[in-house]
């Protein structure tokens, strides 16, 4: 691996002065100017593309640094063309400064056809090895020149119309130079086993979620409604019609979403910080093409807010190792987006001195919880907050806890109104109240 590519133009450039002077008997002046400033009756070696070379594009990283591409070499093609400027600035009239610019292509194309690839190695009669010369040895570095089959029609295109004539070239492709990358801060580790494991099943799949709503509208049965995605609120929930509170759950679908060892469910996003596995607590189930889960309000000792989140799951599949020794692997699944809402638990109406609604769930406060986080919606008025203590005018609110608040309201007569509440941007499954 190198930095500097002029280190590999020196290279071509000894390699031919030497080997010219081997079959020449003449010590030839070598350039790396354009053909149009090399000195007269020298051999021009120019550099004039370079390109990545695209099967080195996806090595593996060395190590756990990021981005790993950074840390990988990256690998170059360069293409120089080769020609030779005639000893006699008019060539027009000069025959034997052209044949001696044949010559030199010529000799040019026989070094080159003699040594298609430069390492450590390579030396030309009594002369240090070429890629010591330039300070290239070492390094690993091999440097593999191959003549490019450039059409004669194609070879014009190289040579500015109007402001010279076309000479004799010769084009060559030198691969593959590997630039150094930064020292990675960490390395893989040494493999102390090996072994091919077969799988007779996938790697798990997700391809949504959702979850049941119960909603008990005043003068209609009550039903049962399913959100894709899934809109869930922290639980446990109390139901509609009132009762023990119930786990709130959301099922994941998909395939291949049950390990032989455990199966996991990681969450992302919301409140949390970083992806963290769901507690014992959640109660992850898992059949081939479904899990499901109750959600609760902390998660790896996070307290889970509402908002929009992403779950994968992981599950361990356990393998026996040529060695006979068994081991689990652990296969994550692409991630699917769901919300997790808050709840309303209790609707408590009291008409005496004023009407109040005393209204119980979660959560209504936390430290994180700014005053726009919070919409509270009655019928379909958003209504405003207050903190005063006392009683609560109509139309607005009053956080008393992060699982109680007051809301004034007004006779609305026998019509029932919804009662929503939205924290940041997820709502929660409605309510219905009568304030007579």
């Amino acid at each position: 691996m190198l930095l500097e590519l002029s280190r590999v133009t020196r290279a071509l450039v000894t390699l031919l002065r030497e080997a010219i002077e081997v079959t020449s008997s003449a010590t030839p002046t070598v350039s790396p100017l354009p053909p149009d400033q090399a000195p007269a009756g020298s051999l021009g070696v120019f550099l004039y593309h370079a390109v990545e070379a695209a099967h080195l594009k996806n090595q593996a990283p060395v190590g756990g640094d990021a981005p790993p591409v950074r840390f990988t070499p990256m690998g170059l093609s360069l293409y120089y063309q080769i020609t030779a400027k005639p000893s006699d600035d008019n060539t027009e009239t000069s025959e034997f400064a052209l044949y001696d610019a044949q010559d030199l292509i010529g000799y040019a194309a026989k070094a080159l056809h003699e040594y298609p690839m430069v390492d450590d190695t390579t030396q030309i009669g009594a002369n240090p090895p070429v890629l010591r010369d330039v300070g290239l040895d070492g390094d690993g570095n091999r440097l593999r020149i191959a003549l490019q089959p450039m059409p004669f029609d194609e070879a014009t295109n190289y040579w500015a119309a109007g402001s010279t004539n076309p000479r004799l070239a010769l084009y060559y492709e030198v691969s593959v130079i590997l630039l150094q990358p930064p020292k990675p801060a960490t390395v893989t580790g040494r493999v102390l086993s090996f072994g091919v494991d077969a799988f007779v099943r996938g790697a798990p799949f997700v391809d949504g979620s959702e979850n049941v709503l119960p909603v008990a509208v005043p003068g209609k049965p009550p039903q049962n409604l399913t959100a894709r995605p899934a809109q869930v609120p922290i639980g446990p929930v109390v139901p509609p019609g009132g009762g023990a509170p119930q786990p709130s759950v959301v099922t994941f679908t998909g395939y291949n979403l049950v390990g032989d060892t455990s199966t996991t469910v990681l969450l992302r996003g919301g409140s949390l910080t970083g992806t963290v596995p769901v507690d014992p607590g959640w109660g992850v189930a898992a059949a081939p093409n479904r899990v499901t889960m109750a959600v609760l309000a902390t998660a790896a000792g996070q307290t889970v807010l509402p908002g929009t989140y992403a779950a994968l799951v992981q599950t361990a599949t356990r393998i026996t190792r040529p060695d006979g020794s068994t081991d689990a692997i652990v296969v994550s699944s692409n991630e699917t987006p769901f919300s997790i809402t808050p709840r309303i638990d209790t609707v408590a109406v009291d008409t005496s001195p004023v009407r109040q609604l005393t209204v119980t769930g979660y959560p209504f406060a936390d430290t994180r919880l700014a005053p726009s986080d919070l919409g509270v919606y009655l019928g379909g008025a958003r209504l405003g907050e207050v903190t005063a203590a006392g009683a609560v005018p109509a139309g607005a609110y009053r956080r008393d806890s992060a699982t109680q608040m007051t809301i004034g309201v007004a006779p609305s007569g026998p019509a029932p109104m919804p009662l929503r509440i939205n924290v940041l941007g997820t709502q929660s499954p409605p309510r219905w109240v009568v304030v007579a």
